[in-house]
């Protein structure tokens, strides 16, 4: 998973293009929550990608990063994700806390 800076901006696209998709073909009620579930693991897949090798950003650069995802439209379907796995949950609290810095501290120290 590489580090892309406008990560959110296109989240923010494949979203609205798979909704509007599926609303026109009438199936986003059969879809909506698959749908969510795969947008919380790419939210989190790309939140955890500043710790990457190939990520520029220096430290305030990449807290801001986070918190921008964690005010994101979608932040429901990314707290679901991480609330369903035992592993994310303590990552989780420092996100809702909005405690940015701990929980990027977290992911670097924990290997993820």
């Amino acid at each position: 998973m590489r580090f892309i800076k406008n990560k959110l901006d296109l989240r923010m696209l494949f979203w609205n293009a798979w909704t509007d998709l599926y609303k026109y073909y009438d199936i986003f009620d059969k879809v909506e929550e698959e749908m969510k579930k795969y947008e919380g693991y790419k939210i989190y897949e790309a939140i955890i990608s500043v710790k990457n090798k190939n990520c520029d950003l220096d430290y305030a650069q990449k807290i801001e990063y986070i918190r921008n995802f964690n005010n994101f439209k979608n932040t429901d379907c990314l707290y679901k994700y991480m609330s369903e796995r035992e592993e994310l949950k303590q990552q989780l609290e420092y996100l809702k806390d909005g405690e940015i810095n701990e929980f990027y501290n977290l992911i670097c120290n924990k290997g993820i």
